[in-house]
């Protein structure tokens, strides 16, 4: 106990140490019937407590996920997409390697395209021992929402070398219009 006394002690001074004097003051604690001031730098303080809570925040991030990266009980198999805007179209280009283009579902809802599909593997080694193993099995879903100037009606998708890519024109006619304002005095 008394080590945990010093060690807060001491961090408290190295902090007043660091901090200017016009943002310290000092606390009182009694420690062996004596009593000690303690300075406390009110900035450690509040970054202690800050990175405490971003900690917090990124463990509920990581164990309270509700999206459609995690399945009953694990994790989904994660695909990298990449979209993509050019002067005409959208494209969006999905990485599905080892996938073959009929067990990929590919829908669109509003100006959302979603792709979904399921990774077998295809010989299950069942008592191998693996020195590493990186490639990933399992069911994926990966929604994709584009701007309201996409024409989703004229979307076009095509599957090579493992790569998904959907071409989506612009809608010229849905492009948001610009006009001047008059400014009244």
């Amino acid at each position: 106990m008394k080590t945990i006394a010093s060690l807060l002690m001491a961090a408290s001074l190295l902090a007043l140490s660091a901090a200017p004097a016009s943002a310290q003051n000092a606390a009182t604690t009694t420690n062996n019937n004596s009593q000690q001031i303690v300075p406390i730098h009110r900035d450690f303080d509040q970054s202690m407590r800050a990175m405490r809570d971003q900690m917090d925040q990124m463990f509920r991030n990581f164990f309270d996920r509700t999206d459609n990266d995690i399945w009953s009980g694990g994790f989904e198999t994660v695909v990298a997409t990449d979209v993509i805007e050019e002067e005409k179209d959208f494209l969006v280009k999905i990485e599905l390697p080892g996938m073959k283009a009929e067990n990929i579902d590919l829908s669109v809802t509003g100006n959302t395209i979603t792709v979904k599909g399921d990774k077998q593997q295809e010989n299950e080694l069942k008592n191998e021992s693996y020195l590493r193993r990186e490639m990933s099995y399992g069911s994926f879903s990966r929604s994709v929402t584009l701007p309201e100037t996409a024409d989703l009606n004229k979307a076009d998708a095509t599957y090579k070398d493992g790569v998904l890519t959907i071409t989506v024109p612009k809608n010229p006619a849905a492009a948001p219009k610009s006009h001047k304002l008059t400014i009244r005095q």
